[in-house]
């Protein structure tokens, strides 16, 4: 009797021990069904008042220049004319975002926020590709040489930066 009811045990413990890998495959399978990835999608929504400046580089430094100006021809003369408002750095990055806010206490005098990208001191020379997201009626495009280059400008007037929230401006160097 101890040798018929030993065997069945067995047996069934077997059973139970060898499917368990098949079942844990079905249950991660059926998981994976419900939890799908569309790629390709994305959608914006701008978090920050004011305007946001997205920049993306592959091949390396970056300087990100912003100079106020009063006049829009004066501005367009030189790439360094105007009063310089800063300069932001960065390396290899994937939509680094820099957003300059409505509430700045900006000079009245000055009417245009001039915004260039180029690569860094030491760093492979590059084009940055402006592209505009979205509200492109506020945003001018301009190009600038300076020294046999020929950048990209984008000009914004000082009066359509409010807190309607915007992404303008993508730079890019690919």
């Amino acid at each position: 009797m101890s040798k018929g009811l030993k065997l069945p045990l067995v047996f069934i413990f077997i059973t139970l021990f060898l499917s368990i890998p098949v079942l844990f495959y079905f249950y991660t399978k059926s998981n994976n069904l419900n939890n799908v990835d569309v790629k390709g999608v994305y959608s914006e929504v701008p978090t920050k008042p004011g305007v946001t400046i997205r920049i993306t580089s592959k091949g390396g430094t970056w300087n990100l220049h912003q100079f106020l100006c009063d006049d829009k021809d004066a501005c367009l003369k030189s790439l360094n004319i105007g009063k310089s408002w800063g300069v932001v750095s960065g390396g290899i990055t994937n939509n680094y975002e820099f957003n300059i806010a409505p509430n700045q206490k900006w000079d009245p005098d000055f009417k245009y926020i001039k915004l260039f990208v180029r690569s860094s001191w030491g760093s492979m020379s590059r084009d940055f590709v402006p592209t505009l997201l979205n509200q492109p009626d506020i945003v001018e495009l301009e190009t600038i040489s300076n020294e046999g280059v020929d950048y990209n400008v984008i000009l914004i007037p000082l009066d359509k930066i409010n807190s309607d929230a915007a992404n303008l401006v993508d730079f890019r160097d690919f």
